[in-house]
């Protein structure tokens, strides 16, 4: 549904000459990323409007998308196996952090420990239709460390100030970090794997 709205747009937009050939595939990306994010977005703020979570969802979606706007990333052959295992994932998150905040709040320590090791090995990975241009990569790379910085920051400035609900908060924004860059590391083995397979093969 959504690669079929996409590709209508982009011929549209391309016959009206409002782009050109070399930027379809580009442009192609960019939706299919903004209609993806809008409909997890709409769906986790169902969630924390029925369920009272609107910390939670803010929390997690800051953290998830700060860091996969940076990091980019390709995460699967369909964007309806993607769109899916995002909510899946995103969903299972507020489990989770609401776990982690009623019983073992001290593990929010640990997931910021775990944040910054991260961001030590973590590289952005480009898309398919959305090469990284020379020198691009580089500058991804900045961006996700100074996202990580300013993370961490928000979460200890939310800790000092609104104690149990700054730890909420916290807890939330480094569960949509981790998810994130899981994902990353998920897409680079992938690749690994791929180009070990296409050279046993050759």
């Amino acid at each position: 549904m959504i690669h079929g709205l996409v590709n209508k747009v982009s011929f549209f937009l391309l016959k009206n000459s409002v782009i050109e050939e070399e930027n379809v595939p580009a442009i192609k990306y960019g939706l299919e990323y903004l209609l993806m994010s809008l409909i997890v977005i709409i769906f986790l703020t169902t969630i924390s409007l029925v369920f009272s979570q609107s910390l939670q969802v803010i929390g997690l979606l800051l953290g998830f998308f700060l860091i996969r706007n940076s990091l980019g990333g390709y995460h699967t052959s369909k964007e309806s196996t993607c769109l899916s295992l995002s909510i899946l994932v995103l969903t299972g998150n507020l489990v989770l952090i609401n776990l982690i905040a009623s019983f073992r709040p001290e593990l929010l320590y640990l997931l910021m420990g775990l944040v910054l090791i991260l961001a030590l090995v973590v590289k952005p990975v480009d898309h398919p239709n959305r090469r990284f241009a020379p020198g691009e990569a580089k500058a991804f790379r900045k961006k996700f460390i100074l996202s990580i910085v300013f993370i961490t920051i928000a979460a200890v400035v939310a800790m000092i100030f609104f104690q149990d609900l700054g730890r909420l908060f916290a807890t939330s924004l480094f569960m949509g970090v981790i998810t994130a860059i899981i994902a990353v590391i998920w897409v680079i083995e992938k690749k690994k794997r791929l180009g070990e397979k296409n050279e046993n093969n050759n």
